[in-house]
């Protein structure tokens, strides 16, 4: 861990290039900060931490292929274990996990005096120890995400394992769970589906949203998507357009 008055070694992982940019001026304001590589993809980044050691890694949450989670994990498997500072636009369960984990992120477009508080604290707390738990919280945390949603009564907590599918219901949304239940949602299905991260749930037509890990057969020929919940099968009509989906 770095201290007041050392040279602070930085990796930027970022698919957009335009945000790299941003990021790479700000950080150039700071004398005591050096930008050793940028990458935009979690296998450039890999490579790139493992070349550099960096104290910090500026890390996107949602790039193509894998996320910036998975970059984490593949690193503390082979024992790399910088500090990482998140950068996100939108992905809210991952923004409650870092927050209950006590982790920095930033938010797109980075705001400077953001950006300067997030270096002093990274500054301030130069126990290694420290940060390795908030990894291992996090990672932990993120195994089975929650998502807060807003009901007429008021917000749920709700895992995302336990959503079998979304179904679309004027301006609010029916979620129906694995234990048979279902809550009606504030909120459309649009803005439900802004709320699921998509490696693990897709629209499938203006009606429904389907949980991927839950399929167990699409049949094409009748237009019907079976899913399993707690040993039942689940019939769900699925448009042919929705192939390509799969």
């Amino acid at each position: 861990m770095t201290g007041t008055g050392t040279r602070i070694r930085v990796v930027i992982i970022d698919d957009m290039p335009d945000s790299i940019e941003n990021l790479s001026r700000h950080l150039a304001e700071y004398n005591e900060i050096d930008i050793l590589a940028t990458g935009e993809s979690v296998e450039k980044g890999f490579s790139l931490v493992i070349d550099h050691h960096p104290d910090i890694v500026f890390i996107d949450i949602e790039m193509p292929g894998k996320n910036g989670f998975e970059l984490i994990k593949e690193l503390r498997n082979i024992n790399f274990k910088p500090t990482f500072i998140f950068i996100t636009a939108f992905n809210k369960y991952a923004i409650e996990a870092i927050k209950l984990a006590v982790f920095d992120y930033l938010l797109k477009p980075i705001d400077p005096c953001e950006l300067k508080t997030t270096l002093s604290r990274y500054k301030i707390n130069d126990s290694q120890k420290a940060f390795e738990k908030k990894i291992d919280l996090l990672l932990h945390l993120l195994v089975q995400p929650k998502i807060q949603f807003n009901t007429v009564k008021g917000s749920i907590f709700i895992k995302l394992e336990n959503i079998v599918y979304c179904e679309a219901n004027g301006n609010y949304t029916y979620l129906y769970m694995l234990d048979d239940k279902k809550e009606l949602i504030s909120g459309n299905i649009g803005a439900i589906q802004k709320l699921l991260p998509s490696d693990n749930f897709v629209r499938i037509s203006r009606t429904y949203i389907i949980n991927k890990n839950l399929i167990k057969d699409i049949n094409w020929r009748h237009n019907k998507c079976e899913l399993m919940s707690n040993e039942r099968l689940l019939k769900i009509d699925i448009p042919r357009k929705a192939k390509k989906l799969f």
